[in-house]
């Protein structure tokens, strides 16, 4: 019987019914058939792209969810096959892993119909079984199917729907992951604990995130339940579970993935307590008890520990189920109770954890689930107490988290203030501004007026403090760190109301502004940092400004208008003083700061314009006739920088048409001079060679002081900043609808847009092109608005068709540019950001233009000697920049396979230019592939096997391309291989690898795709036996990516090595022997425990192979790498600690000193080799012979093995006390070995360090008998520290001292040798501490004195003297103010030991001066250290040396004008925060004498300074002589340190100290006259804090 035909399912009017009734009407002996042809319609339909799938999935669902329920039987015999509810169920993981959308959850919907309502019982049960089986295996990884997201959304579905239940789940898992002889019949704890971490190691890809938590929240609750009872009624099936359980695995499961943290709070904890509230609580509460975590970094399991607990509890204090013990003022109390937060606990863990814990910590302080609770005194406490310290840290992750916490504790300070004062009206009998709601409240509460304004009076004070902080940190010595967090803490406080009970938060709290606006010192500071050297410090700075109330900036005498006058005043004067970018840039943000506060007064607003314009015109004159001249004297950046800043704010107004008739006149002047500045300048940064460039009527000039540096910067400058202004003026065109809207005309549009074109096909200076470029880019995108192009010019007639046309001519004709073709890619990229993303054809258009140009042969003009005509390099530059721009990649997505086959075959071409620009193009397809935001060890590891980093569906063609590409390069080596030319081979060859690169790199990084796989892995594995090396490790690295994700992968690399008939040339034995090696690695990164039962069937077929195959005997490379094999294996099983059984003891005699060996990488793996043999055998001797044998003849291998001896003697699993002995005499012996390499010698003492840390103060501590003689070691000492020395030796000299020198002073019988004495040895540290050291020396320092530290830290009265111990605490002080933040955190577990408790190092630099002046107060040399540091200088200075306070100040008051400014050693040092700290000491120094000389000099230094106030150039205000920091540094030294002086002998009579009074006193009373900085003035009248 003939088929009828199929309805035609894509019409709109087909759906499921219509389909189902057309199925009804036909015969009844072919239902079956048709239904099934309907079927594969249907489903094929449903596999496309999303759009047309959503309604393609209703079809197919209604279709068989109707054959299923109301069809004749036929038809629902049909249905319910199991081969229809599979290939749905497959279909739907397949689709809802990379493309989910919502009628794809109707295609689960059916399956689980299908099986449920089966009413066949064997059909039913094997449904469910081979699904359970296969989600089982994905999700336990036993599955190369990347389908995890959908695995286990369905097994979650499905156990929701009862299709499944838990024990079910467990069992099927327990017989996957099961070994083979122990397979559980009733599943247990230990499955569960399993599951579970798969589970959270799943959670490491952020797609499976929400599927997983969501799994585990219902594993959780199902687990508490099996506690209790069992669903029949019975007794408990896992009664030992708890909660404690859970958490100790969610702990385990951090500890391996501590990436995951954050997705856990999001996807667990939050659903979890929104969905079972007692249970959260009982969880909080085991947690709330506990003792929260105070661990360093290195304590791994107590850091994730505390991690874990403090992110419960924060995501249960913003579900309200853990509150404060702050006062309640809402009256509510939650049902089912709370949690009461701890918050003394959280002190250790605010001083000494890592910042991860550290804002963990902050965040659960300072947020609520109410905004208007208050704060507790101790929160208070706490965080006056460390803000000070968080705000200077480096980390800049943490410091915008510490950011965003300030914000939400600055919102709820105010919000808690609001109501307190509402509810203190409400209390005196005010009641008119209460609802009665609101006094109802109240009176319920019960809280007595009292305690409210203690609490109220409370949060004012800290309000106050911390905005006198946030001011403090505006101080011109502190970091660009503090300057930039106080400004964005100030402006986000700023910015949020007081009371949000009413409405949205994000509006001014006026209050506050008046307030802030109202004290001096603030504006000072925030003025100042206009002209700060980091651009965001002045952006933020200048906004902070922009807020100043008009009635403030109004004010007849004194008004923030005047000294804004002043302060521009001196900045202009500033900016043409050194032409510096900073500088300009702030005096250009003054002159629109100026603009903005003239408040909508246009005559005001055009005379500022009109006064910078007159300026920039009269330069651009002079420069004109003068080049050189305006370059030294005359830079035009500034001003161009002004007129943007000032047009910012005249473009955020409407005018009349009148008004804008002149600012229209106005844009054409500011155009006209950008054209006139281009005119200047273009001759310089159009130079083929821009960078040290000067044109030949220049240099005739003759002008000494001219120099390549000055031109060059004044002319990017000025292009940089003109382009920057057109931008702005171009930007506004957007409006051109909106009425008295101030844009650009037609005229000024195109004269900027041709501008921008001519600039970036000329230019060369890459610093211009880029800032050219965006403005040209934004000129294509806006030259469609009405007012530039009127609806209906033909589309070659537009703008844009203009420069496209001269683009493609400068494509072809343009010579004699840069290999990376200057500003023609951004000419290109420009125009197509013009092009809408509705009407794609230009768009591919010019794609496919720019390939026809880069695929055509070069020709014989174009093969020039110097290959400069070539416009297939510009047409590949071209496609590059598409897929490198973020506006475009996505567009261009589709064509990228297309783009990789023409990158792929120019590497063939024989013109040099062009293979290079192919490989370009090439890097930029990969990274558009892959992102541009890997790590560098995932890039080099390549593809783990679990992440989908590559969909192939979405580039359905790339799998064809790089098939095609390993072909065709295969079929060219082939060709190769068989020509009878020598040289074509080489040549061939060469060509062919860097063809085949792309396709390989793309597969390692990716994976291979399912389709063609098999083909692929052939073509692959071929590559292993090419003629070039690195061709074969490329591909040995990419055959990784086909077995990493396979369960058997073990019997891969086994099939890889017995293939005979592969193994045709020792090219394919290195190949696949390298192939083992990388394979081996990456599955031991991935998993390390599968791995373990395979090394040693992989070394017995090694072994097996080796002595059956000659070439591993007559080929040094084949035998190398066969050995590197086998290395990695003794390396993983040491690694693992499993015993591969004697075979890796099977030694191999190491080459004799005078025995040639033909391969270099053959003797060293020969040496590592009989290494791991010794370690096997545990045979020491056999290692100190192989030391001793290649310590002076071998210097490189003896340098790799020692490393190698390291890390297999005494890792992790093999330290002990007594090998550790051992090997210091191993090292000792090399370190003494005269006529060893520098570098040998300095591994050696290197690892004697650690191996002497690890007896002194690690796990073997308590062994110091087992230290090496303490003769021998002063031997080491003398012999390596003053012989010949490089700067390598030198770090490992300076490392080891530590513990060299702790070892000799704990020995009972010290050596009477200076060598080794404390005062020598700080003197050696104390000199490579010195900034101006490297920071390999600081760091060898820094680590020898935690070593010392550490060895020492419970005896220290015993080991040294006062003296020395001061001058050692001295050294930790000092690189606890490092410039770098790794030096600072090893300085800070040194410090940890001496104050007996770890600490961060901002804490731990706060505290250690009041510990010096607590051991050492009554010590004369301890006080005139600390008065020296008080004048800022180092302690190892002699008195007689220090300069005195005048000098310092006049040396400080001299200004550096230099273009470019030569960077301080150390940025993060504070001066005025030593000051504060060492002032403290004095203060409180109750005890010591020996400050007389300190007094001098601050009697000296404040003279000097009164004078200066008094004399002609006193007056400071905003940007004045204070502003400079190394100016407010002397000062600030000279006020602190008089205070304390004064503080420190209070009741004395000494002349001396009442001239020091009587000197503060005038200095204030000048300095006010003189509107001397605020800060000063303020530190000379508070108390000295102690």
């Amino acid at each position: 019987m003939e088929r009828p035909h199929l309805p035609d399912i894509d019409e709109p009017s087909a759906n499921a019914n219509t389909l189902f009734s057309w199925l009804e009407q036909q015969p009844e002996a072919q239902f079956q058939e048709l239904a099934e042809a309907l079927f594969v319609q249907l489903l094929a339909n449903a596999a496309k792209s999303r759009v047309s799938s959503v309604n393609a999935c209703a079809k197919l669902c209604g279709f068989v969810q109707h054959c299923a329920t109301r069809a004749p039987d036929a038809v629902t015999e049909w249905a319910f096959r199991s081969a229809t509810a599979l290939r749905l169920f497959h279909f739907y993981i397949e689709w809802n892993e990379k493309d989910q959308h919502r009628s794809l959850k109707l295609v689960l919907d059916l399956v689980a119909l299908l099986i449920l309502q089966n009413p066949d019982e064997a059909t039913r049960t094997a449904l469910r079984n081979e699904i359970l089986q296969t989600l089982v295996t994905i999700i336990s990884r036993k599955s190369t199917r990347p389908l995890v997201k959908s695995s286990i959304g369905s097994l979650h579905y499905l156990l929701g729907k009862g299709v499944y239940d838990y024990e079910e789940v467990a069992r099927a898992y327990g017989r996957e992951v099961g070994d083979d002889d122990d397979i559980p019949t009733e599943p247990s704890l230990d499955t569960w604990r399993r599951l579970v971490a798969d589970m959270f190691a799943w959670m490491t890809l952020h797609y499976v995130c929400p599927v997983a938590g969501k799994f585990l929240v219902a594993v959780f609750a199902y687990l508490q339940t099996t506690a209790t009872f069992h669903e029949d009624g019975g007794s408990a099936l896992f009664p030992e579970f708890s909660v404690e359980m859970w958490l100790q695995w969610l702990r385990n499961s951090l500890e391996v993935h501590p990436t995951i943290l954050e997705d856990v709070k999001l996807y667990f904890f939050i659903s979890f307590f929104k969905t079972d509230r007692t249970r959260s609580l009982q969880l909080l509460e085991i947690l709330n008890k506990n003792e929260v975590s105070t661990a360093t970094e290195k304590e791994n399991n107590d850091t994730v520990g505390a991690v874990l607990q403090l992110a419960a509890l924060e995501v249960g204090k913003k579900a309200g189920l853990v509150d404060d013990p702050g006062l309640n003022l809402t009256g509510k109390v939650a049902k089912g109770g709370v949690i009461v937060l701890n918050e003394s606990a959280l002190a250790g863990v605010l001083a000494r954890a890592p910042t991860d814990v550290r804002s963990l910590a902050l965040s659960l302080l300072v947020s609520s689930q109410s905004t208007t609770k208050p704060y507790s005194s101790t929160a208070f406490d706490l965080l006056q107490r460390y803000l000070p310290t968080y705000h200077a840290e480096s980390d800049a992750k943490f410091r915008y988290e510490l950011l965003a916490h300030t914000r939400d504790m600055a919102l709820r300070l105010k919000s808690a203030i609001a109501t307190m004062q509402r509810w203190g009206r409400g209390g005196k009998g005010d009641p008119s501004g209460q609802s009665k709601s609101s006094l109802k409240k109240m009176e319920a509460v019960k809280i007595d007026d009292a305690t409210i304004q203690k609490t109220l009076t409370e949060h004012e004070a800290f309000l106050t403090w911390y905005l006198t902080f946030l001011r403090a940190e505006m101080a011109p010595t502190a970091s660009y760190q503090r300057h930039f967090t106080s400004l964005k803490a100030t402006s986000w406080l700023l910015r949020q109301r007081r009371d949000v009970s009413g409405g949205v938060s994000d509006i001014l709290d006026m209050a506050l502004v008046r307030r802030l606006f109202d004290d001096n010192a603030w504006v000072r500071c925030v003025l100042d940092l206009i002209m700060d050297p980091f651009d965001d410090v002045r952006d933020v700075a200048t906004s902070l400004l922009v807020l100043a109330p008009p009635e403030l900036v109004a004010a007849e005498r004194g008004s923030l208008r005047d000294v804004l006058a002043n302060f521009s005043r001196r900045a202009d004067h500033r900016a043409s003083q050194t032409a510096r970018q900073d500088h300009a840039d702030g005096a250009a943000r003054c002159q629109g700061l100026m603009c903005s506060w003239a408040f909508n007064d246009l005559e005001a607003q055009k005379a500022i314009l009109s006064q910078v314009l007159d300026v920039l015109e009269t330069k651009i004159e002079r420069a004109e006739t003068d080049l050189a001249s305006a370059a030294i004297r005359g830079s035009v950046h500034g001003e161009f920088a002004s007129i943007r800043f000032i047009w910012a704010v005249l473009a955020k107004a409407k005018y009349s048409d009148a008004d804008l008739a002149t600012l229209v006149e106005v844009q054409a002047r500011i155009v006209k001079s950008c054209e006139r500045v281009w005119h200047v300048v273009k001759h310089v940064l159009c130079d083929d060679s821009p960078e040290g460039h000067i044109p030949d009527d220049l240099e005739d000039q003759g002008i000494s002081n001219l120099d390549s540096k000055d031109l060059l910067s004044f002319s990017f400058r000025s292009i940089n900043e003109s382009s920057n202004t057109m931008r702005a003026i171009v930007s506004h065109i957007r409006f051109s609808r909106v009425k008295g809207t101030l844009t650009p005309s037609r005229a000024v549009f195109e004269r900027i847009g041709n501008l921008a074109f001519e600039q970036l096909s000329t230019l060369r200076h890459r610093g211009a092109l880029t800032t050219v470029a965006q403005t040209f880019t934004m000129c294509c995108q806006l030259a469609q608005d009405p007012s530039v192009t009127v609806p209906g010019t033909a589309e070659d007639a537009t703008l844009v068709a203009t420069w496209y046309k001269g683009t493609l001519n400068c494509i072809r004709t343009q010579i004699s540019t840069t290999r990376r073709s200057a500003g023609i890619p951004a000419l290109f990229s420009g125009i197509l950001a013009s092009s809408s993303t509705s009407q794609p054809a230009f768009f591919d258009a010019a794609i496919r233009t720019a390939c026809s140009i880069a695929q055509q042969p070069a020709n014989s003009a174009e093969r020039a000697a110097d290959g400069s005509r070539l416009p297939q390099v510009h047409a590949f530059n071209c496609l590059r920049d598409v897929f490198r721009s973020s506006l475009l990649s996505k567009r261009a997505e589709r064509l990228l396979p297309e783009c990789l086959q023409l990158a792929a075959n120019s590497l063939r071409s024989d013109v040099w230019a062009i293979r290079n620009c192919g490989l370009l193009l090439l890097r930029s397809l990969i990274d558009c592939l892959f992102g541009t935001g890997e790590s560098k060890a995932s890039l080099e590891s390549g593809w783990d096997g679990r992440t989908i980093r590559i969909s192939y569906n979405k580039y359905p063609t790339l799998p064809g391309v790089l098939l095609s590409l390993l072909r065709t390069d295969k079929a060219l080596s082939d060709e190769a291989v068989s020509s009878s030319s020598g040289h074509l081979q080489i040549e061939s060859q060469q060509a062919a690898a860097e063809s085949v690169f792309p396709a390989l790199d793309i597969i390692r990084r990716a994976g291979p795709p399912e389709t063609h796989r098999a083909e692929l892995y052939e073509a692959v594995v071929h590559y292993l036996g090419s003629h070039l090396w690195h061709v074969r490790e490329m591909a040995a690295r990419t055959v990784c990516s086909f077995l990493v994700n396979n369960d058997n992968w073990a019997a891969g690399v086994q099939q890889l090595l017995l293939d005979k008939s592969a193994m045709t040339s020792v090219n394919r034995w290195h190949g696949s022997l390298l192939a083992v090696r990388f394979i081996l690695v990456r599955v031991a990164g991935i998993s390390g425990a599968s791995v373990t039962g395979s090394l040693r069937p992989l070394l017995s077929v090694l072994d097996t192979l080796a002595a059956a195959n000659g070439r591993f005997t007559t080929c040094p490379e084949v035998r190398a790498a066969y050995l590197e094999a086998r290395n990695t294996i003794a390396s993983l099983a040491l690694q693992f600690n499993v015993s591969v059984g004697e075979a890796i003891s099977k030694t191999v005699a190491a080459p004799a000193d005078n025995v040639a060996v033909p391969s270099a990488l053959l003797k060293a793996q020969t040496i590592l080799q009989v290494n791991y043999t010794a370690v096997e055998l545990d045979d020491r001797h056999m290692l100190e012979n192989l030391v001793a044998s290649v310590a002076v003849s071998d210097p490189d291998n003896a340098t790799r093995l020692l490393e190698t001896v390291q890390a297999s003697w005494f890792g992790a699993a093999k330290q002990t006390p007594d090998t550790a002995s051992w090997l210091t005499t191993v090292y000792v012996s090399v370190s003494l070995e005269v006529a060893a390499a520098a570098e040998v010698r300095a591994v050696a003492l290197l690892n004697l360090a650690e191996v002497m840390d690890y007896l002194l103060f690690g796990d073997g501590r308590g062994n110091d008998n087992l230290l090496p003689a303490i003769d021998s070691l002063v031997y080491v000492w003398s012999a390596t520290s003053q012989g010949a020395i490089n700067p390598t030796l030198s770090w490992a000299v300076l490392r080891a001292s530590g513990p060299i020198l702790a070892a000799s002073v704990r020995a009972k019988d010290r050596p009477s040798t200076s060598l080794l004495s404390v005062s020598a040895w700080v003197a050696m540290i104390k000199a490579a501490i010195d900034p101006a050291q490297t920071f390999d020396t600081r760091m060898a320092a820094t680590e020898a004195l935690r070593s010392f530290a550490l060895a020492t830290a419970a005896p220290f009265a015993a080991v040294a003297n006062d003296n020395d111990l001061l001058l050692f605490v001295s050294c930790v002080y000092d690189t606890l103010n490092d410039d770098d933040d790794e030096i600072r955190d090893v300085a800070a577990e040194a410090a940890g030991a001496v104050l007996e408790t770890p600490l961060i190092p901002g804490e731990a630099a706060r505290r250690l001066p009041m510990w010096l002046a607590s051991r050492f107060g009554a010590s004369v040399g301890f006080v005139k250290q600390a008065a020296a540091r008080m004048e800022g200088h180092s302690s190892t200075f002699e008195v007689t040396l220090w300069p005195s306070a005048a000098t310092l100040l006049e040396e400080a008051l001299e200004f550096d004008d230099a273009l470019f400014l030569v960077e301080e050693h150390n940025l993060y040092v504070d001066e005025v925060r030593e000051a504060k700290r060492w002032a403290a000491v004095i203060a409180g120094n109750t005890e010591g004498d020996g400050i007389g000389s300190l007094t001098g000099w601050l009697a000296n230094g404040l003279e000097a300074l009164v004078s200066h106030v008094r004399g002609p150039d006193g007056d400071d205000g905003p940007l004045g002589w204070t502003a400079a920091p190394g100016v407010f540094a002397v000062c600030a030294r000279l006020i602190l340190g008089t205070r304390a002086v004064l503080a420190h002998q209070i009741e004395a009579t000494d002349t001396n100290l009442q001239r020091l009074s009587t000197l503060l006193t005038t200095f204030q009373e000048a300095g006010e006259k003189a509107h001397v900085h605020g800060l000063l003035l303020a530190m000379a009248k508070e108390k000295v804090a102690m």
